[in-house]
């Protein structure tokens, strides 16, 4: 059994830190940078038998650095509050 079932929309903004190592021959080197970022995703939630599913995704680009991108997704489950 399926209940009822909630879509959000969302804009996001934030710093990303990049962080990398480069290692060249018998040296190592990590580079840290900063950029800000814009992003948009959806959230959707739904409650399924007696838990709480909810389903995260959003995509992040920097503003300064176009070849940056990516995504973040992830699942929850819980038990929902009566109210």
């Amino acid at each position: 059994m399926i209940g009822p079932v909630v879509i959000r929309p969302y804009e996001t903004d934030g710093m990303l830190i990049h962080s990398a190592q480069q290692c060249f021959e018998h040296r190592c080197g990590r580079s840290t940078e900063n950029h800000l970022f814009a992003g948009i995703g959806a959230a959707i939630f739904a409650v399924v038998g007696p838990f709480l599913v909810g389903v995260d995704s959003t995509f992040i680009a920097p503003l300064d650095d176009p070849d940056l991108n990516g995504g973040l997704f992830s699942l929850s489950v819980g038990l929902p509050i009566p109210r």
